[in-house]
């Protein structure tokens, strides 16, 4: 991983957990809370898979606690998370995955080497 990649989980992560202050407000506000960090992830190029994790994690500590206003953070951070993820493809925004970049080496790779082969054959 590079330096920057880690700064901008770093970046994602600690501008992810902003909209779980609004766990006092109502629906409304906490609506607006998830739009405009989604806004900014977007405008940023931040991973918003963090919106996923923290609303996993939410929503296991609603169960437990059985708190409804927990319930609606967990909900909003699911929704909000789902959809900064398809937003990203259209944007051309890129998340950088370890698994994506093993398997773009080893396609080219493969391809390289396709290549090589039909030139001997001829």
């Amino acid at each position: 991983m590079t330096r920057t990649s880690i700064k901008n989980y770093i970046y994602s992560f600690l501008l992810s957990i902003f909209p779980s202050f609004s766990f006092y407000l109502n629906s409304l506000d906490q609506l607006i809370f998830f739009s405009v960090t989604l806004f900014l992830f977007i405008i940023l190029g931040l991973d918003s898979r963090f919106f996923i994790i923290l609303g996993i994690i939410n929503l296991i500590l609603s169960a437990s606690f059985f708190s409804t206003s927990l319930g609606n953070v967990a909900y909003f951070y699911l929704l909000f998370g789902v959809i900064g993820i398809i937003l990203q493809e259209p944007l051309g925004i890129k998340i950088s995955n370890k698994v994506q970049e093993k398997l773009r080496k080893r396609s080219a790779i493969k391809y390289k080497t396709k290549g090589r082969n039909k030139k001997k054959k001829r």
